[in-house]
């Protein structure tokens, strides 16, 4: 039988489009994961995977399916998310049901990130038909990655015989990102009092005071924030401001309004800081009369290199391996500005980088090329046969 790392090369690539769409399928109208995770166990089904399906909050599970390595070599986690939310269009196909047109597969979430997990699963199914590894190859599927990444997070905590290396499958364009920002979703509440058109001059307008306070804040200043100290992750810190409600009435002058908006945050930025800084601006911007109070929706750390260098390294030579081009490594846009399970993965001690396919956007027709889906397989079944061979 051919050595594992020949063996590792030979992932079902002609497979890709058949295991996003079967992942597209397993879609519940509540958004949970437990069909999917269901789909995931059914395509993970082998003699030489064990796999877990391990419920976090009701219908809402991880899986985890593990190679064994024959060795004590250091193994490799590859962690991706169950969850799949896309634009909702228009699209000119069914979102639902993925196509491949000039060289590249459309869909719902093929970027972010069905097709990272599909390859993902091949790879670990070719590492499990030709193993064992030097050391244990886990996958693991989590649910609920928005921002804080629910699933890993309960995961990691849970156990600790985890690899010691990991690669988060997020969307890079097949570049390796080995550190990004953080980030702070939030919502500023703003209150005024309510007056019917007739009585207009008794009121105070919250939603005039929201729309004063949406232009105000990107330019906010943040106290804590040393982009100096951070040339890889120029243009951080961030603001956008997604989110505006208020009102309840064409005729009532309106007295609630909220915002919500993302901060993308540098090193060394703490949650209970920006809300500060973002209160105060908003402060700025309002007139007298006008209440207002920011508080803290979801955040996620950022993600910091904590000793990648020989997982890099095992990239890069499986990319050149299989004839693709040399990734760029480091922080590249719009990568450091993305918010990954990879944080959580180094907080954990898995010395972890992002690598995947996709060049993501949220929009109509989000497509990955089908030549990018089989460099990712090939490459993370290449670098979990492999890693720490010459160790172990």
């Amino acid at each position: 039988m051919a050595s594992i790392a020949e063996a590792a090369t030979a992932v079902e690539v002609d497979r890709l489009p058949e295991v996003v769409a079967t992942l597209r399928a397993a879609e519940q109208p509540d958004g949970h994961e437990g069909a999917r995770a269901a789909a995931i166990a059914g395509l993970l089904a082998h003699p030489a995977i064990a796999v877990e399906v391990v419920p976090v909050l009701p219908g809402r599970p991880n899986v985890v399916a593990r190679v064994r390595g024959r060795d004590r070599g250091p193994g490799v986690l590859l962690d991706g998310h169950c969850n799949s939310g896309y634009h909702p269009g228009p699209w000119s196909g069914d979102p639902r049901r993925p196509w491949v047109a000039d060289g590249r597969l459309h869909g719902g979430a093929v970027s972010d990130m069905l097709g990272g997990l599909a390859a993902m699963i091949l790879g670990l199914r070719a590492v499990a038909d030709h193993g064992p590894p030097p050391g244990d190859v886990v996958l693991l599927a989590g649910m609920h990655a928005d921002t804080n990444g629910l699933g890993t997070k309960v995961a990691l905590a849970s156990r600790d015989d985890w690899p010691a290396f990991g690669i988060c499958g997020d969307p890079t364009d097949l570049d390796v990102v080995t550190h990004h920002g953080g980030a702070v979703k939030f919502e500023i509440e703003l209150t005024g009092r309510a007056a019917h058109i007739s009585r207009r001059e008794e009121g105070i307008d919250a939603l005039a005071a929201a729309a004063e306070v949406a232009r105000a804040l990107p330019g906010t200043a943040f106290a804590q924030a040393d982009p100096a100290a951070w040339p890889s992750l120029a243009g951080l810190p961030c603001l956008v401001v997604g989110e505006l409600q208020a009102g309840t009435s064409p005729a009532l002058v309106a007295d609630r309004a909220v915002l919500r908006g993302d901060v993308r945050t540098l090193p060394g930025m703490t949650t209970a800081g920006v809300l500060e800084d973002l209160d105060a601006r908003a402060a700025s911007a309002i007139g007298p009369g006008v209440g207002h109070a920011a508080r803290l929706l979801v955040e996620q750390p950022p993600f910091l290199d904590v000793g990648s260098g020989p997982l890099v390294a095992a990239i890069l030579a499986a990319s050149a391996a299989h004839g693709a081009r040399r990734p760029e490594v480091g922080a590249p846009l719009p990568a450091r500005r993305y918010c990954t399970e990879a944080a959580d993965m180094a907080r954990a001690g898995i010395a972890s980088v992002v690598y995947g396919p996709g060049d993501w956007r949220w929009a109509p027709d989000e497509s990955v090329a089908l030549a990018d889906l089989a460099t990712a397989a090939r490459v993370y079944a290449t670098v979990a046969a492999t890693l720490g061979l010459e160790e172990a």
